[in-house]
C-alpha cells in the first residue's frame, strides 16, 4: 500500500511539471525542431518505413539520416500519433508529457528498493 501511495505522489508531481503542455497552442522550449522531427517520423511511418532511419523532408529536400544519429524511440510514439491523425504540436506535447511521467515513475521504481518511501 505504501508503494502505491508513493507512486501516486510521484505521478501527481510529474503532472505538475508538464502543466505547460496542457495549455493551448505551442509551448516555449529551446529547440523548435522537435515538432518537425515528429512530423517526418510520422510521414516515414505512413510510408511503411520501419525502422525509420532516413527522413526525406529534411536536408533541403534531399533527405537526411536523422535517426541514425538521434535516438528514435520517443519519436516513434509521437510519429505514430501524428500518423494516426493527431495534430503535430499535440503529438509532440503527448510525446514530452508521457516521457516525463514515465521517467518519474521508472525513477521511483529504481529508488524504491534502496530508499523505501523516501523515493517519492
Amino acid at each position: 500500500m505504501k508503494k502505491v501511495i508513493g507512486l501516486i505522489f510521484v505521478i501527481i508531481l510529474s503532472f505538475w511539471s508538464v502543466k505547460s503542455l496542457i495549455e493551448r497552442g505551442y509551448f516555449p522550449m529551446h529547440d523548435d525542431t522537435q515538432v518537425a522531427r515528429v512530423v517526418v517520423m510520422g510521414k516515414a511511418l505512413r510510408n511503411g518505413q520501419f525502422p525509420v532511419r532516413w527522413v526525406s523532408d529534411l536536408g533541403y529536400g534531399y533527405g537526411y539520416p536523422l535517426y541514425n544519429f538521434y535516438g528514435p524511440l520517443p519519436y516513434y510514439f509521437g510519429g505514430s500519433l501524428y500518423a494516426l491523425g493527431v495534430d503535430s504540436v499535440m503529438a509532440t506535447k503527448w510525446m514530452f508529457g508521457i516521457g516525463t511521467v514515465l521517467a518519474a515513475v521508472t525513477m521511483y521504481f529504481l529508488l524504491y528498493p534502496m530508499l523505501g518511501l523516501l523515493a517519492a
